[in-house]
């Protein structure tokens, strides 16, 4: 898979990752593509990975276990739920399958930027520093622009509270 960069720079994504398996979907706002991935250094390791479709940047990597010797291996395409704040895989090993659930953010706690599970000081930092830097995170409201809609909908969610 050919990763093409802002900037127009090409480059294989297999090189950041490894070797993509079948398991693969999109999230309902398109904008996260979720992949099984073997290791890129060639150890036997297998893992969940999250994209970015639009940069190819890899966001984060969830590594699997291995079962009786057997490295677990995403099958099957990944189901969100409808807000997109949970993803389930079913990962394969030797004569056995799981479903793994990974939770992005809590649905009702979007403002949670640190994912501690409280809204404080440090989640207000957080989304400030990531403004400031213009990093995607800042992207509050995944339109593909950081600008001042996204400090609205972060104020709003914040003074929203959690569950």
């Amino acid at each position: 898979m050919t990763k093409i960069g802002p900037d127009g720079a090409k480059t294989l994504l297999t090189d950041e990752v490894g070797a993509i398996s079948a398991a693969r979907g999109l999230s309902p706002d398109g904008s996260l593509l979720v992949v099984g991935t073997t290791n890129a250094n060639g150890a036997n390791q297998r893992a969940i990975t999250g994209i970015d479709p639009q940069t190819g940047a890899v966001l984060w990597t969830i590594p699997l276990p291995v079962e009786d010797n057997w490295p677990l291996t995403a099958v099957d395409i990944p189901a969100f739920t409808p807000d997109g704040s949970r993803i389930y895989v079913c990962v394969s090993g030797l004569n056995k399958r799981y479903l793994y659930a990974v939770q992005l953010k809590p649905a009702s706690c979007t403002a949670d930027i640190n994912t501690d599970g409280v809204l404080d000081f440090f989640d207000v930092s957080d989304f400030i520093n990531a403004f400031g830097s213009g990093e995607p995170d800042a992207d509050f409201n995944t339109d593909g622009n950081i600008d001042f809609f996204d400090v609205s909908d972060f104020i709003q969610a914040f003074n929203a509270g959690c569950p």
